[in-house]
């Protein structure tokens, strides 16, 4: 058996490499983002077998104390703590980058981020120094930072400062009738998101509030705001009424044929999900939404792992759809011909099957990440076996 080490973490500092110790490995496999290296473990590295893959390659002296800041989550860099000596900064989530702290990122050597950066305008050209996996988006500086979707509460016009500004990365909604827009008028507020979520009543007082470029999304009066994605029950229409605005997507399942019908007019942001006959008797006049996908009988939603076999299938005749699932697993009992009569798979990350129902998966999946056969070798299940070595952690020093 292969004697290997596989390193997984954010930082990996070889500039400790031994070579005695390392040379036992026959094969050593570096996944970061960042190695620090010196002259000397330049040196040791390139005799051993190393394989790497990385995204940046930095040489300090060994003598040079480096530390490291690893966090998961919201990370906020502000000019309240100073940040003293040199180090790296790894987040797992968002980065927001406050005005003024220039100075404070000249002592990182390098960020890291999985996830989303927000920055002010000013400091454009200190983003270079940052390595993201994920998004980044600058703010208007002379604006207060609020939450990525926003919801004003009732309390916060008379919170609101005289002349405020206030931002947020994605969307704001003022939904609620009892929010005051007359008084955000008068105090001179301003705002600025990508969307806005406003009730009819509120639209003559908010869009005064706004800049052109922000995109409405109007909620017709007398209409119930759902700000989730949710499947239809008749538990639904009984707490919202008939008259719906959802913001996301909303799931029809054969069962919810009658409740269907009884929904009066149906504005979603997202997509609409129904089966083939119920989507022939949809009536384009009652119904607004961003897309139509049709689906099979009945839905599981949102499950870590979802198990396809010949009792589900017994259980629904009209068929059963998976969506937003992690993992999807079909027993090898289950024919390709039920696959593509009953099976519908929508948005799942992993589907595990036979290398047989492999070409019918292939017909009934939409947008799924991967599709992986039991006889398939699985190269992380290699990285574990007997006589290796698999480390995972943010720091590890080689």
């Amino acid at each position: 058996m292969e004697n290997k080490l596989v390193v997984n973490c954010d930082i990996c500092d070889a500039r400790k490499a031994n070579e005695e110790i390392l040379k036992k490995f026959e094969q050593i496999c570096i996944n970061a983002d960042c190695l620090l290296v010196d002259e000397r473990s330049k040196a040791v590295i390139s005799q051993l077998p190393v394989k790497c893959n990385l995204s940046r390659v930095i040489q300090i002296e060994s003598e040079e104390e480096v530390g490291t800041v690893s966090y998961n989550g919201k990370y906020e860099i502000t000019g309240e703590l100073p940040c003293t000596g040199k180090k790296l900064l790894c987040v797992n989530g968002l980065l927001v980058i406050h005005p003024g702290t220039e100075e404070i990122l000249k002592s990182y050597i390098q960020i890291f981020v999985n996830g989303a950066v927000s920055y002010p305008e000013s400091m454009s050209a200190w983003i270079s120094q940052i390595s993201v996996n994920g998004s980044m988006e600058s703010y208007p500086d002379h604006y207060t930072l609020m939450e990525r979707e926003w919801i004003l509460d009732r309390y916060f016009p008379i919170r609101a400062k005289e002349n405020g500004n206030y931002f947020s990365a994605k969307s704001i909604e003022i939904t609620d009738k009892a929010v005051d827009t007359a008084l955000l008028l008068k105090k001179n507020v301003h705002f600025q998101t990508k969307e806005f979520y406003v009730l009819e009543e509120k639209l003559e007082d908010c869009a005064k509030l706004f800049p052109e470029n922000v995109k409405f999304q109007v909620i017709p009066a007398g209409f119930s705001f759902i700000r989730e994605s949710m499947i239809l029950k008749n538990d639904l229409l009984l707490q919202y009424g008939n008259q719906l605005y959802i913001k996301g997507d909303l799931i029809v399942e054969e069962k919810s044929r009658k409740d269907f019908s009884q929904i009066e007019e149906l504005h979603l942001t997202g997509t609409l999900y129904l089966p083939e006959e119920q989507r022939k008797e949809l009536d384009p006049k009652k119904v607004f939404c961003k897309k139509i996908e049709t689906i099979k009988g009945n839905v599981i939603w949102k499950k870590k792992t979802a198990v396809i076999d010949t009792e589900l299938l017994l259980k629904n005749p009209e068929g059963i759809s998976l969506l937003g699932c992690a993992v999807v697993k079909i027993d090898p009992a289950v024919s390709e011909q039920e696959l593509l009569e009953k099976v519908c798979l929508r948005h799942c990350a992993l589907v595990k099957c036979s290398k047989k129902q492999k070409a019918a998966v292939g017909l009934i999946e939409h947008e799924t990440a991967s599709i992986q056969c039991d006889e398939e070798k699985d190269e992380r299940k290699e990285a574990t076996e007997e006589g290796s070595q698999v480390i995972c952690t943010n720091w590890y020093v080689l």
